[in-house]
């Protein structure tokens, strides 16, 4: 699953809305920066 993260094109607008919260270091990250 992981392996077809960078090969399958997303393109839902609420999909790419989300944020990747990381509570380690207290800060959001947008998901489309995450799946590049």
């Amino acid at each position: 699953m992981l392996e077809l993260i960078n090969k399958v094109q997303i393109l839902d607008e609420d999909f790419l809305a989300l944020k990747v919260e990381d509570p380690f270091f207290g800060r959001m990250t947008d998901v489309k920066d995450v799946i590049g």
